[in-house]
């Protein structure tokens, strides 16, 4: 398996970061729709129903500032890293009411589900998620 950072991951992680401000939730949790669901799973769902603003911000601040802070923190979010915006292309949008933003597309991990368990080493392991860590004191 092959993993590579780049800035559209740094995008990715802003789309969170924007999801967890204005939903007032973490996305560290699983959020019981229909079954488990994390953040932005249950972000992109109630976005389709058309109901992501939180009953805590409602009336505290314009409902279309935070609808296009959500739309942005969507397209962040987006499943394909080159469906995803560049920083400037977030700064712009933010900056710019005017500007029209696309029509999200499904997210990232929205069918990803994150069952929290025990952190229970079966007998035969030496650790949770296989990975191995090396400190080196010199």
């Amino acid at each position: 398996m092959s993993c590579v950072i780049s800035f559209k991951t740094d995008i990715f992680r802003y789309g969170v970061l924007i999801l967890e401000n204005v939903t007032s939730k973490k996305n560290n949790y699983c959020y019981q729709t229909d079954g488990p669901i994390n953040l932005v799973g249950y972000a992109w769902q109630l976005w389709i129903e058309g109901e992501l603003i939180e009953p805590i911000l409602d009336g505290s601040c314009s409902p279309c500032e935070v609808l296009r802070c959500i739309h942005i923190g969507l397209l962040c979010v987006q499943d394909k890293a080159t469906y995803r915006p560049t920083m400037l292309d977030v700064v712009s949008f933010l900056s710019s009411e005017t500007i029209q933003l696309a029509q999200p597309n499904q997210p990232a991990f929205f069918n990803n589900i994150v069952v929290k368990e025990p952190d229970v080493l079966p007998a035969n392991h030496d650790s949770l998620n296989d990975v191995t860590i090396s400190d080196v004191n010199g």
